[in-house]
């Protein structure tokens, strides 16, 4: 093996285990579902795959934060590729480089290798970060001081609603991350809801994005019990009442 082969290698190795330790971190942290005995935590959606489908996730989420061009996982159908990356992007808002669309190819019976398509640089990844980290901390200060769990929620909603516009004209591969939310300001459901996931992790908020086939919301822990949080529709119908609608805040 070459000295590039094992630098990969190492690299390669440490991702991983810090990802894996992240797993446990996040589990111990945070609470539970209600009826459920697995972590709500930020790897909600990996904790429901299968050990292969795991093993396929941990090589996306690297590929990923890498930027990597090709990823070739063991899985052997398209249909188990797209479930396995959707849970990735679930789970990780913060990867707001990633477009919907990709490429893929079969290697084999047992092999997909994985083109993904990727909106930024990594130079513009970085500034784009740096930028975000700007708001976030931005957002964190004008928080209310020693605010209850419902009161930082309630202070999410309201952000989002009073900074970011519902835009059904954003080009969709540039509206379903959280960048269009937080920097572009003009979103639809996913920007809404990944950027909601992303600023309640903030604040130590569980919080989960959902998403079916037409919108996408959350579902937040709040004293002890799982409410749905849908943005898009408070935003939507704030705009058109000019006044921040409640209807869709913490609804059992």
């Amino acid at each position: 093996m070459t000295k590039k082969s094992r630098s990969r290698l190492i690299i390669s190795v440490l991702i991983l285990v810090a990802f894996m330790v992240g797993i446990g971190l996040a589990a111990a942290k945070r609470g539970r579902l209600p009826g459920s005995d697995s972590a709500f935590s930020d790897h909600y959606y990996y904790d429901r795959l299968s050990g292969k489908a795991q093993e396929a996730y941990q090589g996306i989420y690297q590929g990923y934060l890498l930027s990597a061009r090709k990823i070739t996982l063991s899985v052997h159908d398209i249909k188990t590729l797209q479930k396995v990356k959707m849970a990735v992007l679930q789970d990780h808002p913060e990867i707001f480089w990633v477009m919907p669309a990709f490429d893929y190819r079969d290697e084999d019976s047992s092999r997909i290798s994985l083109y993904p398509r990727y909106s930024c640089t990594k130079d513009e990844i970085r500034q784009k970060q740096e930028a975000i980290d700007r708001i976030v901390e931005d957002f964190l200060k004008k928080m209310p001081e020693a605010a209850s769990d419902r009161e930082k929620i309630k202070y999410v909603y309201e952000y989002l609603i009073d900074t970011v516009k519902y835009d059904d004209s954003v080009p969709p591969d540039r509206d379903q991350n959280m960048d269009s939310a937080l920097l572009g300001k003009r979103t639809v459901c996913a920007g809404y809801a990944k950027a909601a996931r992303y600023l309640l992790d903030q604040i130590g908020i569980p919080s989960i994005y959902v998403s079916d086939e037409e919108h996408a919301w959350n579902k937040v822990v709040c004293d002890h019990k799982t409410y749905t949080m849908d943005v898009t529709w408070g935003a939507v119908e704030s705009q058109e009442a000019g006044t921040i609608n409640y209807d869709y805040l913490l609804v059992p």
